[in-house]
């Protein structure tokens, strides 16, 4: 009995101890933009939207890089909505993710909205349509499965405006498998969003224009714009058009096809995409600015 009250301390004593790391973090990164942007009054209301498979979304460095890096770094009022998934399958084949490990990732993003497997039968509902569901493997089930869970997201973020009667100034896509090795941009850098002028997309290699990989990263959209990106599900499920459609390149025609909107490519974010039990982040470790290339090589899941 004594060993499980000391147990129970101990995870007591580690969550209040995460929590207190949080609201630092939270504290600081507000400080330090509104140092740099103006006064509080200025500060922009910013929903964070994650979905997908849980992957390392469970592991600390992970979760709270994702927390301290690429939500709290921007300075901004955040509110952080979750669809998660704890099967799939994608590039990588089938994958598993333990939702009970990932409880102490959720209570430390601290999200306005969390759902776990909420689509249900949605995926097999909304391909039946189109013809016979495609199987588990095939690009076209899991790219909508992707944005499905991303429209769901969105969803409960509109909700969410509507029930606490506010309104987003952007709204920001996060992987949560990233791990962050540096802040993303203080929020009065991406001065098009703000402006509702421009959409801002972290694109992985290619140096000309054309190139569109990476747009499964990280995005940020202008409020006045995000309904029409975020709820794409619906339009490539558009059974007169060739299914799979190439997802990234897709995105790209959306966003650059929407009048008054430029896309702006941000290179070389803080960000590395990892897997567990997998090869280290090497293929994506090209992708980070060089001074973190040392740092990035190093990463390898489990440790």
């Amino acid at each position: 009995m004594m060993v499980l009250a000391f147990a129970l301390a101990t995870a007591h004593a580690r969550a209040d101890e995460a929590q207190s790391m949080r609201s630092a973090s939270i504290a600081l990164g507000r400080w330090q933009a509104d140092a740099v942007c103006g006064a509080p009054a200025k500060r922009k209301r910013v929903a964070f939207l994650i979905a997908g498979l849980v992957r390392t979304l469970p592991l600390a460095r992970v979760h709270r890089s994702i927390a301290q890096y690429g939500i709290d770094a921007m300075g901004v009022d955040a509110a952080v909505f979750l669809e998660l998934k704890s099967a799939g399958t994608g590039r990588l084949g089938a994958e598993r993710g333990d939702a009970g490990a990932a409880a102490a990732a959720i209570a430390y993003l601290r999200p306005a909205s969390a759902r776990w497997d909420a689509a249900g039968g949605e995926l097999h509902a909304a391909l039946r349509p189109c013809g016979p569901v495609p199987p588990a493997d095939a690009p076209t089930h899991w790219v909508v499965s992707q944005w499905l869970g991303l429209r769901n997201a969105f969803r409960e973020m509109v909700r969410h405006e509507r029930r606490e009667d506010v309104r987003f100034d952007a709204v920001v896509k996060l992987r949560g498998d990233d791990l962050w090795l540096g802040p993303a941009p203080v929020w009065c850098a991406l001065d098009g969003l703000w402006a509702g002028a421009a959409a801002y997309a972290n694109l992985a290699g290619g140096g000309d224009d054309s190139y569109v990989g990476g747009l499964d990263w990280w995005l940020a959209v202008p409020r006045a714009h995000a309904d029409r990106v975020f709820t794409m599900a619906g339009a490539y499920l558009n059974c007169s058009k060739a299914n799979p459609q190439h997802s990234e390149k897709w995105l790209a025609q959306t966003l650059r096809g929407t009048p008054g909107l430029a896309l702006r490519r941000l290179r070389d974010l803080p960000r590395v995409i990892v897997y567990e039990e997998r090869l280290a982040a090497k293929k994506f470790c090209a992708y980070v600015p060089d001074y973190l290339r040392p740092a990035c090589h190093k990463l390898r899941y489990p440790p």
